[in-house]
């Protein structure tokens, strides 16, 4: 799974407490938090399956444009991963037509609830919208999870239906209200609000209501200076109390000094040849640096296809490789593990686009198996493999119930140049006869 940073918190701690694998991508101010798909494709891997975002994007407020809506769609088609877009704020937004993006195709998925830009929060009352497949997956979910409302907020909520314009007209002049009030408030230099400069979170618009002082986590403790926290708060007295309060802090003056410290040290000229980190060795006959290679001559040759899987390969062995100790590298019986496990993915994805009649899509995952072959040693035909099974079988004097076994002395001898299934089905072949 793929999420936007900065983004709501649950949409990470929620996937990660049902075990999900998460990655996250940024949506960057410099680029008024735009350029989603660009984003997202710098860290999509080999198994990403979701991308999560959001719009109007929470905290800063900004919406999607058709670029950015049509661009991420296309990614979506290409990779094979479904899009879930939180549609929480954006009928706040009086800029934003009523609806969803859930209509534009089966890969989006969008959620949304009557809290934000409705103001009924009490209720706990939200909704999915997508295709049939999405919404079927949805349901078994929640049937798993027994976790329904309660009846009386889904009798409020279809009796408050017919008035729910009057409840986004309400909400978005309470926004306009705040938005004059939030936007006559002194803000000294050096310590804006972490957002889309004086327009201000959209959602964030009630945050003068409250005393509230986050933190935000930085990997370095040289890093963690004066900017770095987002502070929520009452009145302007209590703003200009606690900003004089804060510039006499103890803490503030140490971490300028280990700034200092660290830029002198940053600053200094290297000894030639020497570099700050050393990284694992990496043969020339090596799966990675021949992937490296072809992705140099794919980009001359502007073959984008090739170029693009050729990465997501480079992405899922450089993945493996951090699962490692430092500076350490692949085997290559590693290596092929990886891509072994990528083709597997694309021909089970292969078989869905079947199932469902994309022939496009099947044809771009039939093409991508194709470029990772050329990566793993060449595979076993069924009469070659059949033989060691035999020859297997006959060395060990397993029976029907020694299966498991026979499996794993087949696949140790044929490491990379035979499928798990096809050793399986040969092995039960034999051992039935």
């Amino acid at each position: 799974m793929l999420a936007e940073r900065p983004g709501y918190e649950s949409h990470r701690s929620v996937a990660k407490r049902f075990g999900a694998k998460l990655r996250t991508f940024v949506r960057a101010r410099e680029r008024s938090f735009g350029a989603i798909a660009e984003a997202v494709q710098s860290q999509l891997t080999a198994e990403t399956r979701l991308v999560v975002v959001s719009h109007l994007h929470n905290p800063t407020g900004a919406a999607f444009d058709s670029a950015d809506i049509e661009a991420l769609e296309k990614l979506a088609e290409r990779h094979g991963f479904w899009i879930l877009c939180d549609e929480t704020l954006r009928d706040a937004d009086p800029e934003q037509p009523l609806g969803t993006l859930a209509r534009r195709g089966s890969r989006w998925v969008t959620i949304s609830s009557l809290t934000k830009s409705y103001g009924l929060g009490g209720l706990r009352i939200g909704w999915i919208a997508g295709g049939a497949d999405a919404l079927g997956r949805c349901a078994d979910a929640l049937n798993a999870l027994s976790v329904l409302p309660a009846s009386p907020s889904l009798a409020l909520a279809l009796a408050l239906v017919p008035h729910l314009d009057d409840l986004r007209s309400r909400t978005r002049r309470i926004l306009q209200t705040n938005h004059a009030a939030w936007a006559r408030v002194p803000v000294p230099r050096g310590h804006e609000q972490e957002g889309a400069g004086r327009d201000r979170s959209r959602h964030r618009a009630r945050a003068p209501r409250y005393d509230r002082v986050v933190p935000v986590r930085r990997r370095h403790a040289r890093r963690r200076v004066l900017g770095h926290v987002r502070v929520q708060v009452r009145s302007r007295r209590r703003a200009r109390r606690f900003l004089r309060r804060l510039a006499r802090h103890p803490h503030r003056r140490r971490h300028r000094a280990e700034e200092v410290r660290g830029g002198a040290r940053a600053a200094r000229p290297r000894a030639r040849g020497v570099h700050p980190r050393a990284h694992g060795g990496m043969s020339d006959d090596s799966a990675l640096a021949r992937i490296q290679a072809d992705m140099t001559a794919a980009m001359k040759s502007r073959n984008a296809d090739t170029l693009s899987t050729l990465r997501m390969l480079k992405t899922a062995i450089m993945e493996a490789k951090t699962k490692k100790a430092k500076d350490a590298t692949l085997s290559a019986d590693e290596e092929i593990d990886v891509l072994q496990r990528y083709v597997k993915k694309r021909r089970e994805t292969l078989d869905e686009m079947k199932k469902l009649g994309r022939d496009d899509l099947a044809a771009r995952e039939q093409q991508e198996i194709e470029v990772t072959l050329r990566y793993l040693p060449q595979m076993l035909g069924d009469s070659e493999l059949r033989a060691i099974v035999t020859e297997v079988v006959a060395a060990t004097g397993a029976s029907a119930k020694d299966m498991g076994k026979v499996i794993g002395a087949v696949m140790a001898r044929v490491k990379g140049r035979a499928e798990g299934g096809a050793v399986s089905r040969l092995v039960k072949e034999a051992l039935s006869s």
